[in-house]
């Protein structure tokens, strides 16, 4: 199917790459950074891939996440991700919701990764 289909292929291709360079990013940062900076590394990502532009720079992140599912995804404690969130919470970075929803102010929360 795919030799008949060279569009098919491409297209199949360039999600693959996609996918294998998200997982290499995410390894990476499990090896390189501290919990504080993978979190933030989480969010960066939550926001590009179910985030939703809103007014004010904010990104809508509309996926319910617990704080034991983003520890999950990141191979961290919940108590971990829990103290985290407080201090960009503190910090203005991001802003929980009701039923896990969060929204993401992406510039600052990418400008605090950099300053760390």
């Amino acid at each position: 199917v795919l030799l008949n289909n060279p569009q098919l292929t491409m297209t199949l291709y360039g999600v693959m790459s996609d996918e294998i360079l998200d997982l290499q990013d995410r390894l990476e940062a499990q090896i390189l950074n501290n919990a504080y900076e993978q979190v933030v590394k989480l969010f960066l990502r939550l926001a590009r891939t179910h985030g939703v532009q809103e007014k004010d720079g904010l990104v809508l992140v509309k996926t319910p996440l617990n704080n034991s599912d983003l520890a999950n995804m990141i191979g961290v404690t919940r108590e971990t991700v829990s103290r985290t969130i407080r201090q960009l919470k503190e910090k203005n970075l991001i802003l929980p919701q009701e039923k896990g929803t969060y929204f993401i102010h992406q510039e600052k929360l990418t400008e605090e990764l950099l300053g760390v």
